[in-house]
C-alpha cells in the first residue's frame, strides 16, 4: 500500500502536464478544481497510448521518449504549471483536521483493497494477456482470433502498459483504478467544498459518489476498463449539466471519443457528448474543427480495430468493409457476441446453451429478472431505476421546468440504457448507463422542486455521508465475506480476502498457477496451464485448452499463424469434421 502511495505521486506530474494540453491548444484556462487537470490528462494519455501501441510495442525504450516529451512540455508550459499547482495548495492549504481525517478515511481503504491480489476473472483471463502483448509487440494482425477479447485492445490497457514499471524491472504495476478512484475521491469533495449552497448540485454529487465507491470498489484489483467509464461519464456529466466549470463542447466530445476507445459500451457518455454538440453555447463553426480534429483519432481506432480482427468496429461485425486473411470469421464473431449477451443471464460458456436471437424480449427480461445472488439483486435495481427515471420526466415536465435539450438529453440515455440491456446484459456492463440515467431522472426532479429546507438539510449533512461510504469502503476492504457466509463465493468474485498486514507495505506481484505446458500449433509452440482455464501472465502465445476445444468442437476452427512469430499474427481456418480426430 505504501509503495502505490509512492507510485501514484511519481504519476502525479505525468497527470498534471499532459493534462494541459487540451486547454493550450483552445487558449482556454483549467477550472476552479485542479483535480479536473489529473482527470484530463488520463484522458489525453488514453488516446496518446492508442497511437504509442499502434505504432508498436510500449516497451522501455516508449516510456523514455515520453518522458522526454513530458519534460520539454512542463518546460514549455512552466508558468501556467506553476499557476496550477498553486490551486492544489490552495485545495489543502488551511484544511481542518476533520477534513484531512476525512479523506484518509476514504482513501485508505482504497489504496488497500488496490494492493490486494485481484478476484477479477477478467485480470486472468485477458487484460494480462493483452497487457503483455501491447509491451512486447504492440499491435498484432489477427491477434482476435487467438481469444475473442484480445481484439479489443482497449486505450486503458495501452494506457495500463505506459505506466507500467514492469518495463524496467520494478514488477507489475497495473494500479491504475485505484489511482482513478482516488483522485475522484478529492474531485468530489473539492467540488463539494466549492458547491456551497448550491443544493441541487451537491444532492447530485452525493448520488454519483455513493454509486461510484460502492460499486466501483470491486474493480480496484484489475486494470478493468468498468471503473473508468463509470467515473469519466458522471464528471462528463456534471461538467455538461451545470454551469459551474463547464467544459468546453470540445473537450466534453474528446472525453466522451476517448472513453468509446476505452470501451466500446461507453453509451452513456456518447449521449452526453452529443447532447454538448447541440447546445448553442459554442458557434457551428468551432463544432466543426471539433469534430474535424477528432477525425485522426478515429482512424487510429478504426485501423487498430482492423488489423486486431478485419472489422472496424469490433466486436461488431459491421461495417465489413475488406476481406483479411486474418478476419474473424463471422459465424464465430456472431458466437462471441451473443455469448456477452447470454453469460449475462446464465454464465454459461457453452455455445450450444446460448439464447436465441429469436426468443421475445419479455422472456429475455423474465430470465434476466429472475436471476439468483448478487448479479440477480443488481438486475432488479437497474431495472427499478429505469422504471422510476421515466416518472421523474414526467413529474418535471407536468411543472414546466424541462427544456428540449433536456428532453433530448433523457430521451438519449433512456435509449443508450436500453441497447446495453438488448446486446450486453451483463449488469457491470450497465452500471454507466444506469448511473448517468439516475444522475438525469434526479438532477430533473430537483431542478423542478421548490426550494425547501428538506434539501438544504439533505445537502448539508452530506459530510455525514461521506463519512458513512468511508466506513462501509473499511468493511469491504478489510472483512472476508466469509464472515458473514459459509459459503463464500470470495474465491471466485472480487470481495476482499480480508485482512493481511503484508499489503500495507507491498502490493500483490505474484501469480501462482502451477506448472505450464506447451503444445503445437501450426509449426508454433503455445503456452497453457493444465489446471487453469486462464492464461494469466503465461509466456505468449498462450491458447487455453477449454478455449480451444470450444473452437473445434463448436466451430470446427483451427488457429494457425500467419508467420513463424507471434507477431506476424494469427488466423483462423475452418477444418472439415475428419480431420477433428487428429486434432489437438
Amino acid at each position: 500500500m505504501l509503495l502505490l502511495i509512492f507510485y501514484f505521486i511519481l504519476l502525479f506530474p505525468l497527470l498534471l502536464i499532459w493534462g494541459q494540453v487540451p486547454y493550450w491548444l483552445l487558449k482556454k484556462s483549467g477550472s476552479t478544481n485542479p483535480f479536473d487537470d489529473l482527470l484530463m490528462g488520463l484522458i489525453v494519455l488514453s488516446l496518446v497510448s492508442m497511437g504509442l501501441v499502434l505504432g508498436g510495442p510500449i516497451n522501455g525504450l516508449t516510456q523514455g521518449i515520453m518522458l522526454f516529451t513530458t519534460l520539454s512540455l512542463g518546460w514549455l508550459w512552466r508558468e501556467q504549471l506553476i499557476q496550477r499547482w498553486s490551486l492544489f495548495k490552495a485545495a489543502f492549504k488551511g484544511m481542518s483536521a476533520q477534513r484531512i481525517a476525512l479523506r484518509l478515511a476514504l482513501a485508505v481503504p482504497v489504496l488497500y483493497q488496490s494492493a490486494q491480489a485481484t478476484k477479477i476473472n477478467d485480470y486472468g483471463a485477458y487484460y494480462l494477456q493483452t497487457i503483455q502483448w501491447m509491451e512486447k509487440f504492440g499491435v498484432v494482425k489477427g491477434l482476435a482470433n487467438l481469444y475473442p477479447p484480445l481484439g479489443l485492445f482497449g486505450t486503458w490497457h495501452s494506457l495500463t502498459a505506459l505506466c507500467d514499471f514492469n518495463q524496467i524491472g520494478f514488477g507489475n504495476t497495473h494500479y491504475l483504478n485505484g489511482l482513478l478512484m482516488l483522485i475522484w475521491i478529492f474531485w468530489s469533495l473539492r467540488e463539494w467544498e466549492l458547491a456551497v449552497f448550491q443544493f441541487h448540485r451537491k444532492i447530485v454529487l452525493l448520488i454519483s459518489t455513493a454509486f461510484i465507491l460502492v460499486l466501483g470498489f470491486f474493480f480496484l484489483t484489475a486494470p478493468s476498463a468498468d471503473l473508468p467509464i463509470l467515473i469519466f461519464s458522471a464528471w462528463l456529466f456534471h461538467r455538461s449539466l451545470f454551469e459551474e466549470n463547464k467544459l468546453h463542447g470540445f473537450l466534453a466530445l474528446l472525453v466522451a471519443f476517448s472513453l468509446f476507445w476505452i470501451k466500446p459500451p461507453a453509451t452513456a457518455a456518447l449521449v452526453l457528448g452529443a447532447f454538448r454538440l447541440l447546445q448553442k453555447d459554442w458557434s457551428l463553426k468551432s463544432k466543426s474543427y471539433s469534430l474535424m480534429a477528432l477525425f485522426p483519432f478515429l482512424v487510429l481506432g478504426l485501423t487498430k480495430n482492423t488489423l486486431l480482427s478485419g472489422y472496424p468496429l469490433y466486436p461488431m461485425s459491421s461495417p465489413d468493409w475488406l476481406n483479411l486473411e486474418w478476419k474473424v470469421p463471422a459465424d464465430w464473431n456472431a458466437v462471441y457476441r451473443k455469448g456477452i449477451a447470454s453469460w449475462g443471464q446464465n454464465d454459461n460458456p457453452n455455445p450450444a446453451e446460448f439464447e436465441s436471437a429469436q426468443e421475445p424480449v419479455l422472456k429475455k427480461l423474465g430470465v434476466w429478472l429472475s436471476r439468483a445472488g448478487y448479479k440477480g439483486l443488481m438486475n432488479k435495481a437497474i431495472f427499478g431505476i429505469a422504471l422510476l427515471a421515466p416518472l421523474a420526466l414526467a413529474w418535471a415536465m407536468r411543472r414546466r421546468q424541462v427544456n428540449r435539450f433536456q428532453l433530448l438529453l433523457f430521451a438519449g440515455l433512456l435509449l443508450a440504457l436500453s441497447l446495453d440491456w438488448l446486446f450486453l446484459r451483463q449488469y457491470r456492463l450497465l452500471l454507466t448507463s444506469t448511473l448517468i440515467l439516475l444522475l438525469m431522472g434526479t438532477y430533473l426532479v430537483l431542478n423542478a422542486s421548490q426550494k425547501s429546507s428538506w434539501l438544504a438539510s439533505l445537502a448539508q449533512s452530506g459530510g455525514k455521508l461521506y463519512w458513512g461510504l468511508a466506513f462501509m469502503l473499511a468493511i469491504f476492504a478489510w472483512v472476508p465475506f466469509s464472515a458473514f457466509r459459509e459459503q463464500s463465493r470470495n474465491k471466485n468474485i472480487t470481495q476482499s480476502e480480508g485482512f493481511n498486514s503484508r499489503y500495507l507495505i507491498f502490493p500483490w506481484q505474484k501469480f501462482e498457477h502451477g506448472e505450464l505446458a506447451t503444445w503445437e500449433l501450426g509449426g508454433m509452440t503455445f503456452r497453457y496451464y493444465p489446471e487453469r482455464g486462464y492464461c494469466w501472465d503465461a509466456p505468449l502465445p498462450c491458447v487455453t485448452r477449454s478455449h480451444h476445444a470450444i473452437l473445434l468442437k463448436s466451430m470446427q476452427l483451427e488457429i494457425r499463424p500467419l508467420g513463424k512469430k507471434p507477431q506476424d499474427g494469427f488466423r483462423l481456418e475452418k477444418i472439415k469434421p475428419e480431420q477433428l480426430e487428429n486434432a489437438h
